[in-house]
């Protein structure tokens, strides 16, 4: 059985209990509950009762994703759009296969992100700060069903999980996420740069991910991955 509920939510003279729950999950009885709820909103004239259900319709929707797993491709692809992302990892404090394990664990049982790839780990030496410890460096490619903005954070809380604390750029860290492509997106705020701005000039990006897709195509300059190449001192580790 599987339950989501809203319970007393009070407006003026309103109050509202929804209770949606599924024995067994399977593409069309998700559909169609759905479609139902849609249909039901869609015939209530108060806002405010409307303003309720959409909600809880976006909550069950939220909640489904860990259902996806299980399910068929149609199912994925009518219910949830999945984006391409590239993702580094980077580790120099403390135990560093441990940290890289962590945080493939916490992706992998993650309801938003989908592993399909994984590079071999690699130990580069520091940038700027070089009196720290070498790094263990690798990329994960997945999907994912969150926006760029919300990827980033749910990277941060992983990284957080695993242990990391407020540290100074290219200091020591017990372990680094960044997002290097999502898709084919050119994103430049304040907040978020995609593809990651760093990505041509380290070789521990560079290597791992010609390793996984050696005709790799950098999204923003059209050239291939391998063009940006160079020798250096990075080393082959080992499998994750």
């Amino acid at each position: 059985m599987y339950e989501i509920s809203m319970e007393k939510v009070d407006f003026p003279d309103i109050t509202l209990r929804l209770t949606a729950s599924f024995s067994s999950f399977s593409p069309k009885n998700v559909k169609n509950e759905k479609e139902k709820m849609v249909r039901f909103v869609n015939s209530i004239s108060e806002p405010d009762i409307s303003l309720i259900i959409k909600k809880f319709i976006q909550e069950i929707e939220a909640n489904m994703v860990s259902v996806e797993k299980k399910s068929s491709g149609i199912f994925e692809k009518e219910s949830l759009k999945l984006y391409d992302v590239i993702v580094a990892l980077g580790t120099n404090m403390g135990r560093l296969r441990d940290n890289l394990l962590c945080a493939r664990k916490l992706l992998d049982e993650s309801e938003f992100f989908y592993i399909d790839r994984l590079s071999s780990v690699y130990e580069s030496m520091p940038i700027g700060y070089e009196k720290q410890n070498n790094f263990y460096n690798m990329v994960i490619k997945g999907r994912t069903s969150l926006s760029p903005e919300k990827l980033l954070i749910f990277l941060k809380m992983i990284e957080k999980k695993c242990g990391r604390e407020w540290s100074k750029r290219n200091h020591p860290r017990v372990l680094d996420l960044d997002i290097l492509y999502y898709e084919d997106f050119i994103i430049n705020t304040t907040t978020l740069t995609i593809p990651h701005k760093e990505r041509l000039k380290r070789d521990f990006v560079i290597v791992p991910l010609l390793e996984i897709f050696p005709d790799f195509i950098d999204m923003e300059t059209l050239e291939p991955m391998k063009n940006f190449f160079f020798e250096s001192d990075i080393r082959k580790v080992g499998l994750l």
